[in-house]
Parts: C-alpha cells; structure tokens; sequence
C-alpha cells in the first residue's frame, strides 16, 4: 500500500520478483501529478503490475485471501490507518509470506503516537505475536507469518 511513482515497484520486478510468472499489486489513490510518473515508470512492466486506485483500507478487502507471497505496508503514517492495513494485510498473505511494514522508527511531523506507524505496529505484533516470527527490526519491521500458532510464545504461557 502506498506506491508513490512506482520506485519501488521497478526496483522489486528488477531484482526480486524476476520470475516469468511474478507480478506486483500496487494501491494507492493517486492524487496529484505523481500518478503519471507511476504509469511512466510502470509502463515496461506491463501485465506484471496491477494498478489499484483507491484507498487501501477499501482495495484490500477485495483481493484474494493467501495469495501474495509478500506485502509491503507504506501508506499512511497515521497509527489507525497502518493497524488496520496490517490487519487486513494478514489474510492477504500466505503461511511463511512475509509482511514489511515501512517507517517503524518514523518520528513523523506530527505530535502524538497517533500520528506514528510505531505505535500502530507494536499493536499488532502484541497481538500477532504468537503467529509472527520477526525477521529485521530497524527502520523497517519485517514478519514472517507462521504455518502454526508458537506454543513457546509468551502470550501462550499460563
């Protein structure tokens, strides 16, 4: 979620998603002039982008449950909007997929933790903690979705 102009799309189907079969699903509701610097730069890629203009917290409820392999969550910096995208974000993807959560540590231009991913991506891993497996923590926070609960979670301690 949040795509800007399509910087980081390239640079995935450049070096990462290079297989015949890969694509890329990138939402964001494209205000302003940015949008056709996104078609401009997507344009090579073709049939392996998949173009979704709208809010994220609308487009992610329409998408095929466990079909990515990873997602990347860098839309809204603010605190309800990020939790609710890694919520949704979670049936999207399959058991051992990968969530990348961008601007853990932001600071934000904004006062309050409400206006922060941080706080937003702490609640979910309080909650998902016994279904993640933390794979980096620094300026981005990356998960693994577990194949089965962690019986040695904390959360699953008496």
């Amino acid at each position: 979620m949040g795509t800007y102009e399509g910087r980081s799309a390239v640079w995935l189907l450049e070096n990462i998603l290079t297989g015949a079969q890969a694509s890329i699903t990138c939402i964001d509701i494209f205000n302003g002039a940015y949008e056709l610097n996104f078609d401009r730069n997507v344009k090579p890629y073709g049939a392996q982008v998949e173009k979704i203009k709208a809010r994220s917290q609308v487009a992610l409820r329409g998408l095929k449950p466990e079909s990515y392999d990873f997602a990347y969550i860098d839309g809204s910096h603010v605190a309800k909007d990020v939790l609710v995208d890694a919520m949704l974000t979670w049936d999207l993807v399959k058991p051992d997929g990968l969530i990348i959560f961008d601007d853990y540590e932001w600071a934000g231009k904004f006062e309050g933790q409400a206006f922060t991913p941080k706080i937003a991506i702490d609640a979910f891993l309080d909650v998902m903690e016994p279904y993640v497996d933390i794979v980096h923590k620094g300026e981005q926070l990356v998960v693994k979705k577990r194949m089965e609960f962690n019986r040695d979670s904390r959360q699953a301690r008496p």
